[in-house]
């Protein structure tokens, strides 16, 4: 009896040990097949009005974020440009920048091998921004780089005079009919 009692036990041990060594196998295969892109945030300071960023992203797939507030109503500007030599090859599949104005996309203005993409914005509203960069970097790993700049909606001196000088003429108008009627 002791022994039947031995094997059963035994048993039920290997059975449950394999049980859990399957479940933590298909865990792991699960948690590292899940894991299709290498992804990177990063903070932005461009309180001097503008910032410059660069990445070498593994091979395969990323998704790189870079965080940054604006502090006072801003329009943005911003180019973003991949780096690369002989076989290395990034390509985006999107560049977005969202935020409490809303979510804003990137042009893509040159192909490969050296993709440039850029974008303009209205003006920003105060607020925590991201900037987010999809794409893919070949086995022989590319870089891209970028800028952006923030500007203050400050109309130009020139433009002030204009419209001072239009709204004398409005002036001037409204006064002398006034005097002839």
């Amino acid at each position: 009896m002791f022994c039947a009692l031995q094997y059963w036990t035994y048993q039920l041990i290997t059975r449950e040990s394999l049980m859990k060594l399957s479940s933590l196998a298909l865990a792991a295969c699960l948690s590292l097949g899940s894991v299709s892109a290498f992804a990177l945030t990063r903070p932005l300071d461009v309180s001097s009005g503008s910032a410059g960023f660069f990445n070498t992203p593994p091979a395969g797939g990323f998704s790189d974020s870079y965080d940054f507030m604006v502090a006072t109503p801003a329009t943005l500007t911003g180019i973003i440009t991949s780096v690369v030599n002989g076989g290395q090859n990034i390509d985006f599949s999107s560049i977005t920048l969202t935020g409490p104005s809303g979510l804003f996309s990137f042009a893509k203005i040159s192909n490969d091998p050296f993709e440039a993409w850029t974008i303009s914005t209205p003006l920003l509203s105060v607020g925590s921004y991201t900037l987010t960069l999809l794409g893919m970097n070949s086995p022989a790993i590319g870089t891209y780089s970028g800028d952006i700049a923030l500007s203050a909606s400050v109309p130009e001196p020139g433009s002030v005079a204009l419209m001072l000088a239009g709204i004398g003429v409005v002036g001037f108008v409204v006064v002398r009919r006034r005097s002839r009627a």
